[in-house]
């Protein structure tokens, strides 16, 4: 054993507010998901991708590092912010 902890995974955790979500290791994944779901959601519907860690304290969440994209279903169809 060598001593070092190890690094929780990175995953992406995203959600649609129309009550689609879920959690990928791919990012790319995640967006489509997002994208797919605000294609057939009401104008002004919301959804974002997080960064995220699994926590390392025995607790079953995640930890949000931080948003990577954010989409709104609009009029002209859906719109997104990444970072």
């Amino acid at each position: 054993m060598s001593g070092r902890a190890s690094t929780p995974p990175r995953m992406y955790a995203w959600d649609v507010g129309n009550g689609h979500a879920g959690v990928t290791d791919d990012m790319d994944t995640a967006f489509s998901h997002v994208d797919l779901a605000l294609r057939s959601a009401a104008t002004g519907v919301c959804g974002a991708v997080r960064l995220v860690t699994v926590s390392l304290y025995g607790k079953s969440e995640y930890i949000v590092l931080g948003i990577v994209g954010h989409a709104r279903r609009d009029d002209a169809g859906v719109m997104w912010t990444r970072w």
